[in-house]
């Protein structure tokens, strides 16, 4: 699984703090998307949606992740162990490593891949506060067979009380199990996310 605007198969971002300076869209953009890489933890909700929309929630702390939906199994990651549930973690199994729903949600915080760039910067609303809502196109039409817009990503950049600038939404086309899917997720518990435990055997 990947999203069209990341190469998953090269290095994330490596984690580091930066705050962005300046208006430059390209630039807060990217300090935002470096800043969750080295955030202590958060949590996210997600719709993903291909023939109807499913809903997802993840709470993600460093490399460990927790992720659970009414439709899906639970998949839990805690130090490179993975479990799974299918009773919403009344009872755990040991499962094979399993990252395609993780990637969702980490994925478009990779840098831009070439051919992409920003078309657009503006100034928004949540119910966060104010974002600034930065829209990233590829060039050329999206490939055979994806769905209309899926050359197209959309950022909300929100500011944390101690400046930095984080990814608090992002929407955009990535494939999951060979299958185009939309997925609009958002951000909160920033550096407030839950620690995650091992389930007890």
């Amino acid at each position: 699984m990947k999203c069209l605007i990341v190469s998953i198969s090269g290095m994330l971002l490596s984690a580091m703090t930066s705050r962005a300076t300046g208006d430059d869209p390209q630039k807060i953009l990217e300090d935002a998307k470096m800043q969750m890489h080295s955030l202590s933890g958060y949590e996210a909700d997600a719709t993903v949606t291909f023939s109807k929309p499913i809903n997802m929630h993840a709470c993600i702390v460093g490399d460990n992740f927790d992720i659970a939906g009414p439709e899906i199994p639970r998949i839990r990651r805690v130090n490179n162990l993975y479990w799974i549930s299918r009773d919403n973690g009344k009872t755990w199994k040991p499962t094979s490593p399993d990252t395609g729903l993780y990637v969702l949600f980490v994925g478009p915080f990779s840098v831009l891949p070439s051919g992409w760039r920003v078309v657009s910067s503006e100034r928004d609303h949540s119910s966060n506060g104010p974002v600034t809502r930065i829209r990233v196109e590829a060039s050329g039409e999206p490939p055979e067979g994806a769905p209309q817009g899926a050359n197209v990503a959309d950022y909300w950049i929100g500011t944390m009380s101690s400046g930095e600038r984080y990814v608090q939404r992002f929407k955009c086309v990535e494939i999951l199990m060979g299958a185009y899917v939309w997925v609009d997720a958002t951000f909160n518990k920033i550096n407030a996310a839950t620690k995650i435990e091992a389930p007890d055997d």
